[in-house]
């Protein structure tokens, strides 16, 4: 078969890579982009731009290509991997290297209006604001005079709105000092630019030096904004670090009003990881909070490392924009949006803990979560059972689900009374194997997907592989599951129960166990039990050795149009894998032990009806 132009293109591309002439690959691959409309290469185009901007030590570059490849191809492994080296690559950047160009530092330096540095002679600010008015009065178009101080707090309080400051190497100390309420840094009713010369050595260190003892300490420790409307407060290229012991409770920056932009920092609890990185709530302002915008929050190219107090970042009555940001060794939550709070999420990698709960929570809010990574803990790691979840939706949220991919997190995505849509998820391998959960009820079961409650929830064009149930729908959930790839569920492939009324069409159920090279048991396509009914119509069951589909007899789903290819049952197996499903629910089967068993087109054309109506 004849290749395309594009895809001769493409191999040019390569080849020009493989020499090492990253420029010229990267002039090759952008002349590429626009001849091809297919989505498999050109998201193979755009991780090959992404190992050239690598190549030319351009981290950010590089990340971006990787979104842009996981966007055009969620279901692509590779890119989410190379993009989980490169942000690895950017927090060892942060730690060892400034993380910019000379040349951008240099322009910031050059473009500043107050500039901090702990080893300057302070200009005397009296004489450079009349110089300053004199040069207004007479329309000079001198140069800027710009003025320098020795610390921080000085600079922030005589910044004006819309000034730019520029710190000089240095530790910095934020300190509530002996008032115990406010940080010595705080900016209220003006935006203004704080950019460091180097993330490595532009340090904001949060620890009180006097008074060690608990009960001289505040309450709270934090680097306080309430920004006024207009242009946002801008925060670059700077380190943020913890060095309040536990019962400290640090906040590196509380927003309670205005917009916040904060790109290319390193926000670092390693050395104490009692601490979260951004509160945003106008309620930080208390009876002032009429008098500034309601808060909102942007991270770019951000790194979160061992923040793991309440979450990471959080968002109560506000807006968030998370993106292209790398959250390791992350607390209870990484992400927190709630009590009506807008955040989006994107093209993101978090690492969970031992002491994760939920990664991303959501409640009572509007959450969008695309292109990220999530993944949990591997085998041997945690000394503890695990109870964890990538995902959290609760209290009649609306979420957004797409482009993901969610790895060994405990569930994947669990919503609960919520409208919710999940579409071209990657969900591999949410099952209690790849964890330390001792629990061997039903409850110890993890699910790609979990759907309780009223809602309006939409699961579409998704893979879950490997999970101990693909989806999981209970307490009356309806759910449209359309055009998913469920594959090698452990116990289920869509298990519903609970008076569940899922719609389950044009899906594609594998058992999987042909391909398994270890032989593990495989489970059941479809389970319905305790009062489930729906609809199941034109899916694929292949390569089950237990049955495809299982119904008991309080349970009232249409079957219609499904295929059965490859259907090979195994009287042991369904035997045994029968045996522990009456043991795990013997109180709720005292009244309804009997069950259909549906594996072939035959049975099915033969049951549908007496299944429907509910005849013995």
């Amino acid at each position: 078969m004849e290749k395309t132009e594009s895809e001769v293109c493409l191999v040019g591309v390569k080849l020009l890579y493989s020499k090492k002439d990253y420029k010229g690959a990267i002039k090759a691959g952008e002349d590429l982009l626009p001849q091809s409309s297919n989505p498999q290469l050109l998201s193979e185009a755009h991780l090959l731009l992404a190992k050239c901007y690598k190549g030319l030590g351009d981290l950010k570059s590089c990340i971006s290509c990787c979104n842009s490849a996981i966007e055009h191809n969620s279901k692509w492994k590779e890119a989410f991997l190379y993009r989980s080296a490169c942000f690895q690559a950017l927090h060892t950047a942060y730690l060892e290297t400034d993380g910019d160009t000379l040349e951008n530092i240099e322009v910031d330096r050059a473009s500043a209006d107050i500039i901090v540095d702990p080893n300057c002679t302070p200009t005397d600010v009296t004489i450079a604001k009349e110089e300053e008015a004199k040069r207004r009065l007479l329309r000079r178009e001198s140069k800027k005079q710009q003025i320098f101080v020795a610390q921080l707090d000085e600079a922030l309080r005589l910044a004006e709105d819309g000034q730019k400051i520029f710190l000089e190497a240095g530790t910095y100390t934020v300190s509530a000092g002996a008032s115990k309420s406010l940080s010595s840094y705080f900016v209220f009713g003006k935006n203004l630019s704080l950019i460091g010369a180097s993330t490595r050595d532009c340090i904001l260190l949060y620890k009180k030096e006097d008074a060690d003892d608990e009960a001289s300490r505040p309450k709270l420790e934090t680097f306080l904004i309430c920004a006024g409307s207009g242009t946002p407060t801008f925060i670059k290229r700077l380190t943020f670090r913890n060095g309040n012991p536990s019962f400290v409770k640090t906040k590196f920056f509380g927003v309670g009003g205005g917009r916040v932009q904060i790109e290319d920092c390193l926000f670092d609890g390693a050395m104490s990881s009692e601490v979260d990185a951004v509160y945003a709530n106008s309620a930080i302002c208390g009876n002032m909070a009429s008098s500034y915008p309601a808060p909102h929050v942007s991270l770019r190219f951000c790194v979160f490392d061992h923040c793991q107090s309440y979450g990471t970042a959080t968002f109560s009555h506000s807006c968030g924009d998370i993106r292209s940001c790398y959250f390791t060794s992350c607390g209870r939550s990484s992400v927190t949006a709630m009590d009506s709070s807008k955040v989006t999420v994107e093209n993101c990698e978090f690492v969970q803990t031992e002491q994760t709960e939920t990664t991303i929570s959501c409640t009572g809010s509007d959450l969008t979560v695309c292109g990220s990574y999530l993944q949990g803990i591997q085998v041997g790691q945690a000394t503890g059972c695990l109870n964890s979840q990538a995902i959290g939706v609760t209290v009649k949220s609306v979420a957004r689900v797409e482009n993901n991919y969610i790895y060994k997190t405990g569930t994947g995505v669990a919503a609960t009374n919520s409208d919710i849509t999940c579409s071209r998820n990657l969900i591999y391998s949410c099952s209690r194997r790849y964890t330390n959960s001792a629990s061997t009820s039903t409850l110890g079961l993890y699910s790609g997907i979990s759907i309780r409650g009223q809602g309006k929830v939409q699961l579409v064009d998704n893979l879950a592989k490997q999970c101990d149930v693909g989806f999981y729908v209970t307490e009356g959930a309806m759910p449209a599951v359309k055009g998913n790839v469920i594959d090698s569920s452990f116990y289920a492939g869509i298990f519903a129960e609970q008076g569940a009324r899922p719609n389950i069409v044009n899906n594609t159920f594998c058992g999987g166990d042909a391909a398994s090279p270890l032989q593990v048991p495989r489970g059941l396509g479809i389970l319905f039990i305790l009062s489930a009914r729906g609809l199941v119509g034109k899916n694929m069951f292949e390569s089950y050795t237990v049955s495809p589909i299982m119904v008991f007899t309080r349970c009232h789903p249409m079957l219609k149009q499904n295929s059965y290819v490859n259907i090979q049952l195994s009287e042991e197996r369904q035997a045994s894998m029968e045996a522990t499903l009456l043991e795990q629910f013997h109180t709720e089967l005292q009244e309804d032990s009997l069950f259909y068993i549906v594996d072939s087109q035959g049975k099915e054309e033969a049951l549908w009806e007496v299944i429907l109506k509910g005849g013995q």
